[in-house]
């Protein structure tokens, strides 16, 4: 009978490694993970290409007439022909 309950204790307790580790967060922890929009190291924000998708900082990135930022000249441009 010891064996028994011994056993079922070590089943729980490996039950309970397994779950801690495979766990989702909680609630609380998702709370605070709201996407937010990424800056660069000097503190500027990042922009997205949204002709190639790369990020760069809003001081320095180019601006589309359309109110889009682009990374260099031949971005704003391939965008601007392909919306033609």
């Amino acid at each position: 009978m010891l064996k028994w309950i011994f056993n079922l204790a070590l089943l729980y307790l490996v039950y309970r490694l397994i779950k801690g580790f495979s766990s989702k967060p909680s609630v609380e922890e998702k709370a605070g993970t709201e996407k937010q929009k990424p800056t660069a190291k000097s503190g500027d924000e990042l922009v997205e290409d949204p002709q190639c998708g790369v990020y760069t900082p809003k001081s320095t990135a180019i601006k589309g007439a359309n109110g889009h930022y682009f990374c260099s000249t031949e971005c704003a441009e391939a965008y601007k022909n392909s919306k033609e």
